[in-house]
């Protein structure tokens, strides 16, 4: 089964890995929720995320997960609203 409007995804992130350069959905809002640390950005402010914390990021908002600066793995499960 393929839903239509929904993504649902999990990622994990080795310690001193730097991935997901800043990048837009123009079609899709996303929410990650962490487990782990790592430093982000949503529109222009970085920021440390940590486990528990909830990004929401609005449809075509510059993001990215710049840095897992960290010495432990970080994970995160994210969902786009839409295919992006």
């Amino acid at each position: 089964m393929t839903a239509d409007d929904i993504t649902f995804g999990h990622s994990k992130f080795e310690p001193h890995t730097s991935i997901h350069k800043k990048h837009i959905h123009k079609n899709a809002e996303e929410i990650m929720y962490m487990k782990g640390r790592s430093i982000t950005g949503v529109d222009d402010p970085e920021t440390v995320i940590k486990a528990g914390d909830t990004v929401w990021v609005s449809r075509a908002t510059v993001h990215w997960f710049y840095y897992n600066a960290f010495d432990e793995p970080c994970e995160f499960i994210f969902i786009y609203t839409r295919k992006s």
